[in-house]
């Protein structure tokens, strides 16, 4: 424990807050429900986000959504809060038992509320810490000659605000408000959701090359400026800095706001960019900050690693530059899935997060299932592979073996089996489900034939117009050639094959996502997901690819879920979304 004064003299510490659960108290999205103490001005008062996993129950829209009990800002002098959020409806945690010591529980048990949310910052403000004390900056390797043993809270707080992401909406459903939108900077999410990927650097593994400026002074009325250069030389994409940037997506300087953050969405090779921090009506002579800059540095490619839950990314780095503290200004990094370019006190906003037009749909239907499914034979193997062109192909390759009898089936378009509900193939060196998914549900020009084509109980959304939004068009399944002369020969257990899935993306497509899934069993199917989630390159029609090794099964399936807004798929691994698709094969 420690007291107020401590806190005070110990430029170490740093306090992270809930921010309480009275943002639907009385209605929806209150304003001005922050509580004390994380309405504190250099503290990290913590929002929550919607939760996500397989078994959650009542899910919502997963955690690109500030849940709707948050606490909103601002605070009564105008600042905004939260500053950041993080998932807090639902967490999974031991069910230990109240007023029992010793006790080891097997039960585990979901709470909500945004102390659920504040441990997650808390656990990783600590690792941050951990990173600087231990030596991994700037290089992302450990290494004890650089340890920093004393990072000050100002610089843990920098850094975590610089790394957060940007949110779609506040996630109102279940109170019956639908979604209200939100973006950076606002008083719904502050920054935006914690993101450890995009706040330090690991060698190969995360999203930034870090420049960090610690225990800073600036005197009242005074600037101080700092130069980084831009370098992609290793590949890391970016575009023009241009002109003066200011931070929290104001076109002037922010005089409320001790931690400000400046994105600036690419930049030019070789360019620099100068940071200024400009002291305005501090309380005493001079004020100590800590400032944080992510970009293009010492020409490292930034990628995105593991699988993007989120339903936000861009498609190339952008830079950013972060400064905070115990009141100084703060500046922070990128929007985006990706590093991104930002500057002190000037910012143009980085990547929106407004959600679409389209609403998300409240309601999953009540339609019956249906599907199709995929028949592996036991016997050699043929396959059809797509076009050059990524289009789905039905001509197979011609075999140069002499051996005309197992190899001789041939690709197969699929028919459509009533007991099943969905297209099946017998047998053949492909399944193509042909024009049998054509469309969705019964969408405005686009009906789909013998609709949802799922095994079960997964339906289709009916809302929009045929190739306008979005729907599954056909999957086909292909053995991945390796050039032999059995991939002519029927598909059998062992194979490696390749599902291509044509789809149709709504506008640029940067909302939209695809999941994989196979069963062994199409009688009773037991789904395992294919690789990470897949977001749509562009709007329009599109091929989405994913491969697995066909397990043993005498009737085998392949499902194809398509989604507007990355959602939390249901038990059964489809969504139920007003312009979601779910087809199997």
């Amino acid at each position: 424990m420690f007291t107020f004064q401590q806190y005070g003299q110990n430029d170490e510490f740093l306090a992270i807050v809930a921010a309480g659960n009275a943002g639907d108290d009385g209605g929806l999205d209150v304003p001005k429900t922050v509580g004390s103490p994380a309405n504190s001005k250099n503290g990290i008062g913590v929002g929550a986000t919607v939760s996500w996993g397989l078994s959650l129950p009542n899910m919502g829209y997963g955690p690109s959504f500030v849940t709707y009990f948050s606490s909103r800002g601002p605070t009564a002098d105008g600042r905004m809060k939260p500053d950041l959020v993080a998932p807090g409806n639902k967490m999974l945690s031991a069910g230990a038992r109240p007023n029992e010591q010793g006790e080891c529980d097997s039960d585990l048990v979901y709470k909500a509320g945004t102390s659920m949310a504040a441990p997650v910052v808390s656990g990783n403000a600590a690792k941050i810490r951990q990173y600087f004390r231990q030596g991994y900056y700037p290089t992302g390797e450990k290494n004890s000659d650089d340890a920093y043993p004393n990072p000050s809270g100002g610089l843990l707080k920098a850094v975590l605000l610089n790394g957060a992401q940007a949110l779609l909406g506040v996630d109102n459903v279940s109170r019956g408000g639908g979604v209200t939108p939100s973006s950076p900077y606002d008083n719904n999410q502050g920054f935006g959701r914690l993101s450890l990927q995009d706040s330090v650097y690991l060698a190969g593994k995360t999203n930034v090359q870090l420049k960090i400026w610690d225990r800073e002074s600036v005197p009242d009325g005074g600037t101080n400026t700092y130069d980084v250069t831009i370098d992609k030389s290793g590949g890391c994409q970016a575009n023009d800095l241009g002109k003066t940037h200011y931070p929290n997506g104001r076109s002037s300087p922010d005089h409320t706001n001790n931690s400000e953050r400046v994105v600036i969405n690419g930049v030019q090779d070789g360019e620099t960019a100068t940071i200024s921090v400009n002291a305005h009506n501090i309380a005493k002579s001079d004020q100590t900050y800590a400032l944080v800059a992510t970009a293009c540095f010492n020409g490292v490619a930034n990628t995105l690693v593991g699988e993007n839950i989120f339903g936000l990314q861009s498609a190339a780095p952008s830079t950013s530059l972060s400064p905070t503290d115990s009141s100084a200004p703060t500046l922070t990094p990128s929007e985006s899935a990706h590093p991104t370019t930002s500057l002190s006190p000037s910012d143009s906003p980085s990547e929106s997060a407004q959600p679409s037009s389209q609403p998300p749909s409240a309601q999953p239907s009540s339609q019956p299932s249906s599907q199709p499914s995929l028949t592996p034979s036991q016997s050699a193997e043929p396959s059809s592979n797509p076009s050059s062109s990524g289009q789905p192909s039905s001509s197979s390759k011609p075999s140069s073996s002499s051996e005309p009898s197992s190899c001789s089936s041939g690709p197969q378009t699929a028919s459509y089996d009533e007991s099943l509900g969905v297209p099946k193939c017998s047998f053949g060196s492909a399944c193509d489900s042909g024009d049998i998914l054509n469309g969705r549900g019964t969408m405005n020009g686009g009906n789909e034939p013998n609709q949802p084509n799922t095994l079960n109980s997964c339906t289709d959304g009916n809302k929009g117009t045929y190739h306008v939004d979005e729907s599954i068009d056909r999957i086909v399944v292909t053995r991945a050639s390796d050039g032999e002369d059995e991939d002519d020969c029927d598909l059998t257990e062992g194979d490696d094959v390749t599902i291509t899935a044509t789809v149709w993306c709504w506008s640029t497509g940067n909302l939209d996502f695809i999941d994989f899934y196979y069963a062994s069993d199409a009688l009773c199917p037991v789904w395992t997901k294919i690789g990470n989630r897949q977001k749509c390159p562009d709007g329009g029609e599109q091929n989405m690819t994913a491969s697995y090794t066909l397990p043993q099964g005498s009737i085998q399936a392949v499902r194809v879920n398509m989604m507007y807004l990355s959602k939390t798929p249901t038990a059964a691994n489809c969504t139920s979304g007003d312009y979601d698709d779910t087809d199997d094969l």
